[in-house]
């Protein structure tokens, strides 16, 4: 329902995604409306991405196409040159349930995905991110943080809140992230603060950015 209402409307790219070498294995559990997807290609990366609404994976597949298209036309044979060849694949898929085996991606985002489900299925998925981790491999996590200006509302679990359509958000804490991620090395975890303009007003968003590698 959420995708079918918002559409395109939620469009926009992914800023700052961290730099991993050309050819890495890559997992993007959420894709959402492909705001990551637009940041991620072009890189010369091996990316499986997967959401658990088929609306949101065509959204995702619609604008990996265009991207990929213009980005030949403008600017060929970028990874080519250096024997490299990008693969974007989209999968409708359960984070709870990956279908993948233990050990097969250098690197997993989980961008604002974690953050709509309740504690005890935040802690399923954090255990299947792990398990489809390589060793060595990196995971990066993002999260609204607890004093972001939309926290609040009808709490249904410790800073959990439930808006009218019935979507759901989690605000973390630093803490409460580096709990989630414990069986990792945590290589950083830092908060990262800027102002919205609405209604008027200047409003403080707030997101929480952690990057750890498992050993």
């Amino acid at each position: 329902m959420f995708y079918r209402r918002m559409g395109r409307s939620w469009g926009g790219v992914t800023r700052d995604i961290p730099d991993l070498p050309c050819g890495s294995r890559v997992l993007e559990l959420g894709c959402g409306s492909g705001k990551t997807i637009r940041g991620m290609i072009g890189k010369g990366w091996r990316i499986v991405a997967i959401d658990i609404s088929r609306r949101a994976v065509e959204i995702s597949r619609s604008i990996k196409d265009g991207v990929t298209v213009a980005s030949q036309l403008g600017n060929p044979s970028t990874n080519s040159s250096k024997g490299i060849t990008e693969e974007v694949e989209l999968l409708t898929a359960d984070g709870r349930l990956l279908p993948f085996r233990d050990e097969v991606f250098d690197a997993v985002f989980a961008f604002h995905v974690l953050g709509h489900l309740l504690e005890t299925q935040r802690s399923v998925v954090t255990r299947e991110i792990i398990r489809v981790t390589r060793s060595g491999g990196l995971v990066f996590f993002r999260g609204f943080s607890f004093d972001d200006f939309r926290a609040g509302g009808d709490e249904i679990e410790r800073g959990t809140f439930i808006r009218g359509d019935g979507t759901i958000t989690h605000y973390f804490t630093e803490d409460e992230v580096l709990d989630l991620f414990k069986p990792l090395l945590n290589l950083s975890v830092n908060t990262v603060r800027w102002r919205m303009r609405v209604g008027g007003a200047d409003l403080i968003r707030s997101e929480i950015r952690a990057a750890f590698r498992k050993e």
